[in-house]
C-alpha cells in the first residue's frame, strides 16, 4: 500500500539520532507510522500547517501527510503518497 511504500522510502533518510515528528490529523496513521517506526515520533494529531512550532523546533525531521509544510524552515526532502517528509531547511 502506499503508506509502505512511503515509509520504505523515508526510513533510510531519516537521521539516526534526534526527534522526529509526525503531523497527521488521521489517527489510523498516526497509530501505524508510530508502529512501524518502532515508536520513534512524537506524535501530533494535527494537520501539518496547524502544528504547534515550538514543539517541532527541536526536530530533526518531520512527517507530514498531505501537501501542506509544517511551519517554519523546513524543507521537503520527500514527497509520497501518504506522507512527506521535511528537513531543517540549513541541513538540506
Amino acid at each position: 500500500n502506499a503508506l509502505d511504500r512511503d515509509l520504505q522510502a523515508i526510513a533510510p533518510a531519516l537521521p539516526r539520532r534526534g526527534a522526529v515528528v509526525l503531523l497527521t490529523p488521521d489517527a489510523n496513521i498516526d497509530h501505524l507510522v508510530f508502529l512501524r517506526l518502532a515508536a520513534r515520533p512524537r506524535v501530533y494529531s494535527t494537520a501539518p500547517a496547524e502544528a504547534p512550532s515550538g514543539e517541532i523546533a527541536d526536530a530533526v525531521a518531520v512527517l507530514a501527510t498531505g501537501l501542506q509544510a509544517p511551519p517554519g524552515a523546513w524543507t521537503r526532502a520527500f514527497q509520497g503518497e501518504e506522507l512527506s517528509l521535511f528537513l531543517p531547511a540549513a541541513a538540506h
